[in-house]
C-alpha cells in the first residue's frame, strides 16, 4: 500500500496493527510505546519488489515492509516496534517461488532519519540503505536471532552514513558495509557507540562485504562491544568481485565470547577459504608462502619468485583483483577465556587479494583462571602491514613459537604499491568503468597509504598518469 495523504505526519499509538508492505512517501511516522506494525500473516501481503538490493536475483525478491521513498523522511517513535513476522519466510523458503522481504528499505533518497524504535524477526534484512546519502541511524534496537541473512543493518553504495547508539543482536552481520552497485563507492561512514552480538558464535559481526564490487572508503568504526559472534570484526570477499576496501579505521573495539577477533576471508564462501595459503594449510610459519613468492620490485630483493601456488606471477606486477589496503586496528580489548576461542585472529590473503598496509596497535588478548586458550595470537598469509613499536604485547601475538619474526609481513615498497595499484585501477576498469571515472575515485584514497612509505607524485598506467599525491 502506498502510504501517502495530505498530512505530513503519522502517530502510530498504543496498540497491535497487521499492514501490508508500506511505500512511505512525503511523510514522517511516529510509533509509541507499546504500539506495534506486525507484517501480514502471509506472502501475499508483498508485492514482488520493484528496486534492486545491488546484485542479480536468481529468484525475484518480495518488496520491503516499510520502503521509503522520499528525502528527508524520518521513522522514530518512543521505542514502539516493527515485527517482520519473518517465521513465514524463514523454514520454508527453499520452496517458494520468490525471495524474502527486507523490513525496511531506503533507496536512491538522501537524509533520512531512523531513531528509537524496536526492530524484530527480519524476514531477511533489516534496514538496507542502498544508493543513499546521509542516513542517520540511532537509538534503535534490532532482535533477529532466529534465522541468517538477517543483517542488522547495511550500509550499501551509499555515502556519508551515522550509525551511533544502538543495540543489535543478529544471527548474521550486525553491521554491514557493501558496495553491490560497481558504479558507487560506499565510503564516509562512521559507526559507534554501539552494542553488537550474535548467537553462539554465528553472526553479530563488524562485516566489510563480502559484495565490494564498487569499493568501500573512508569508514571508521569505534567504540564498540561485540559478543557471541564468528568474528568481532569480518573483512570478507572474493577474487572475481573485483573491488576495494581502503582507509578503514577501528578503534576501542571490546570482544568477548567470540571465536575470532579478526577475519580476513579472501575467498568468502568457501568454508575452509581462511584456514588456505596459497592452497596449503595457514602455517605458523612466517616463511610459509608469501615471502617466498614476492617480487624483487616490490620490495624484497632477496626472495625469488615461484608460480608453484598460483600466487604473485613472475612477470610483472601481480593481478590484483580486490584491492584492500590501510586498515587500522587500534585499541582492542579481547577476552580469550571462553571456551569456542580459536585465536585473536586469521588473516588471510592471496596473490589474487593481498591484504596491504595493515596496522596494529594495543591489541589486548586476556585470558581467565577459569579458562587458557592453546593458541591466542593471529595466523596470517599474504598479510603486510605493521606493528606499532609502542605495542610489545601485540608483537607477541604474531609471532608463533620458534619463529623469529612476525608472521605479518613488512610493508611493500612505495613503488611497489604503485604497481599494483596501476594494474589494478587497469583491470577494475576494463571490467566495470572508465579508466578516468576509476582515477578520480581511487587516486586520492591511495594517497594516505603511499604517503606512509614516502613521497609519491604520480602513478603511471599505461600511459595516464595519476595524481596520488
Amino acid at each position: 500500500d502506498d502510504v501517502a495523504t495530505t498530512c505530513p505526519f503519522v502517530f502510530v499509538s498504543p496498540g497491535n496493527y497487521t499492514v501490508r508492505a508500506l511505500r512511505v512517501h512525503n511523510l514522517d511516522i511516529f510509533i509509541d510505546k507499546d504500539a506495534t506494525l506486525t507484517a501480514w500473516p502471509t506472502p501475499d501481503g508483498y508485492p514482488i519488489g520493484d528496486v534492486e538490493i545491488g546484485k542479480k536475483e536468481k529468484k525475484p525478491r518480495l518488496a520491503p515492509l516499510v520502503d521509503v521513498r522520499t528525502s528527508g523522511r524520518t521513522i522514530t517513535g518512543n521505542f514502539g516496534t516493527i515485527d517482520g513476522r519473518g517465521d513465514q519466510f524463514w523454514y520454508a523458503q527453499a520452496s517458494k517461488a520468490t525471495k524474502p522481504p527486507r523490513l525496511i528499505s531506503i533507496a536512491d533518497v538522501a537524509d533520512v532519519t531512523i531513531s528509537k524504535i524496536i526492530l524484530k524477526n527480519a524476514p531477511f534484512w533489516t534496514v538496507h540503505a542502498f544508493r543513499a546519502s546521509r542516513i542517520h541511524i540511532h537509538d534503535i534496537v534490532v532482535r533477529n536471532l532466529l534465522s541468517a541473512h538477517t543483517d542488522g543493518i547495511d550500509l550499501d553504495s551509499s555515502d556519508h552514513c551515522v550509525i551511533e547508539r544502538v543495540d543489535i543482536a543478529a544471527r548474521d552481520d550486525c553491521v554491514a558495509f557493501k558496495a553491490t552497485d560497481p558504479t558507487r563507492t560506499s565510503q564516509n561512514h562512521v559507526f559507534k557507540d554501539s552494542l553488537c552480538s550474535g548467537d553462539l558464535g554465528r553472526g553479530g559481526s563488524i562485516a566489510f562485504g563480502s559484495e565490494v564490487q564498487g569499493g568501500l572508503a573512508d569508514i571508521d568504526v569505534r567504540n564498540v562491544s561485540v559478543s557471541d559472534a564468528a568474528a568481532a570484526v569480518l573483512i570478507k570477499t572474493k577474487p572475481q568481485r573485483g573491488g576495494f576496501v581502503l582507509n578503514v579505521n577501528l578503534q576501542q573495539i571490546r570482544v568477548k565470547q567470540t571465536h575470532r577477533a579478526i577475519l580476513f576471508d579472501t575467498n568468502y564462501t568457501s568454508p575452509t577459504s581462511h584456514r588456505k595459503c596459497g592452497g596449503r594449510k595457514v602455517s605458523h610459519d612466517p616463511d610459509h608462502a608469501c615471502p617466498r613468492l614476492a617480487m624483487e620490485r616490490l620490495g624484497f630483493p632477496s626472495i625469488k619468485p615461484s608460480r608453484k601456488h598460483g600466487l604473485f606471477p613472475t612477470d610483472g606486477p601481480p593481478s590484483v583483483k580486490t584491492l584492500i589496503g590501510n586498515v587500522s586496528f587500534r585499541d582492542f580489548d579481547v577476552a580469550a577465556g571462553y571456551v569456542g576461542f580459536r585465536s585473536a585472529g586469521t588473516l588471510v590473503g592471496s596473490g589474487d587479494v593481498p591484504l596491504l598496509g595493515l596496522r596494529f596497535d594495543r591489541l589486548d588478548v586476556r585470558d581467565s583462571p577459569e579458562y587458557t586458550p592453546p593458541f591466542r595470537g593471529f595466523h596470517c598469509c599474504c598479510a603486510f602491514g605493521t606493528i606499532a613499536p609502542t605495542s610489545p604485547s601485540t608483537k607477541a601475538l604474531f609471532l608463533h613459537p620458534g619463529a623469529d619474526s612476525p608472521c605479518l609481513l613488512p610493508e611493500w615498497s612505495a613503488e611497489g604499491y604503485q604497481a599494483v595499484l596501476s594494474k589494478h585501477l587497469h583491470l577494475t576498469a576494463t571490467a566495470h568503468l572508465s579508466q578516468n571515472s576509476l582515477h578520480r575515485r581511487l587516486g586520492s584514497l591511495f594517497a594516505s597509504l603511499l604517503g606512509s612509505l614516502g613521497s609519491v607524485s604520480n602513478v603511471n598506467t599505461n600511459g595516464t598518469t595519476i595524481a596520488a599525491l
